[in-house]
């Protein structure tokens, strides 16, 4: 049985389809990150991308018993670069708000306690947000919206081919990341997308190191701001501006991450991360105790035979 590594990939599958993904981050005490809309035991009702304790997975696999059926709820894929997923997951961390921040946990517990949290910690109610650190966690009188939002609303039916502007949009992360800000402050991820981004922006920061971005892409990134991408200027801009960069910078990302990150499903990612030889999958996480002290990875040839929580101790 393997340890968990930082920027492995979990996959979680209800009823033989992916339906979520997260990463993998290895932090003593908020080891998994990942974006989503939900009311969980470990963190509230929360909309964003979280960095959460392993009791997150108390919801999707269930107390633990002998005779309960094991389902193999979490795919793992673990790329073959170290240093890239280790990468991908201080990304993660950097675009995450961590479950025991202190504002997020005012904010959580004046939410469950059924009250409105400090007005300077929550000012919705005056249509802006409170900025800490660069950051925007705020109370919407539903749910704590975190610094980068979970939505749908950008999800395409079918993930756009790689171009320019997937390009772009894979290096407008990349410099967010570094300069520490969210990766969609208005928008929002979907799970898929939220990793994807991760993996490209790791992918490009070992191709820069700590080299600045080129002065044109910077200059365009900042233009980004007030100009929407695909607005016919600003496309031509883009589409002239990523001449000669293309090749170059889609050579340094993986196969699998190969995608427009702003259209890509989590049936998507599965496709693309079974299709790539770069991203391995080593097998199923599973917890060895109910309080998901102790996670671990059950290989796919240790899997079989496997059929309930029993089989699984008595390996």
């Amino acid at each position: 049985m393997e340890q968990l590594r930082a920027g492995d990939i979990l996959l979680e599958v209800w009823e033989q389809e992916v339906e979520h993904s997260l990463m993998w981050v290895a932090d003593p005490t908020k080891p998994v990150v990942h974006s989503a809309s939900a009311d969980t035991e470990d963190d509230g009702t929360t909309n964003g991308v979280i960095q959460s304790s392993a009791n997150y997975f108390k919801s999707s696999t269930g107390k633990p018993d002998a005779a309960k059926p094991w389902n193999q709820r979490h795919r793992v894929y673990r790329h073959e670069n170290n240093e890239l997923a280790s990468a991908a997951a201080w990304f993660a961390t950097q675009w995450a708000t961590r479950s025991d921040h202190e504002v997020f946990v005012e904010l959580k517990q004046g939410f469950q306690g059924g009250r409105s949290p400090r007005p300077e910690l929550a000012i919705a109610r005056r249509g802006r947000r409170h900025p800490f650190k660069g950051r925007s966690v705020h109370f919407n009188h539903r749910e704590i919206v975190l610094d980068t939002p979970y939505s749908q609303d950008r999800l395409g039916v079918d993930a756009e081919e790689w171009s320019v502007f997937s390009l772009f949009r894979a290096l407008r992360a990349f410099h967010r990341g570094t300069k520490e800000l969210p990766l969609s402050r208005l928008k929002g991820v979907t799970c898929s997308q939220f990793v994807t981004y991760c993996y490209q922006a790791a992918a490009l920061w070992l191709k820069f190191g700590y080299q600045p971005l080129p002065g044109d892409i910077l200059e365009l990134i900042r233009k980004n701001g007030t100009e929407k991408l695909k607005s016919p200027r600003f496309a031509n801009l883009v589409a002239q501006g990523m001449q000669g960069y293309d090749e170059e910078y889609r050579q340094a990302i993986p196969a699998g991450m190969l995608v427009d990150a702003k259209t890509t499903s989590v049936e998507q990612l599965a496709d693309m991360l079974a299709d790539d030889v770069t991203f391995r999958p080593i097998g199923f996480m599973f917890a060895r105790d109910y309080d998901h002290s102790d996670m671990m990875i059950l290989t796919q040839g240790e899997a079989r035979g496997v059929a309930t929580w029993g089989d699984l101790w008595a390996l």
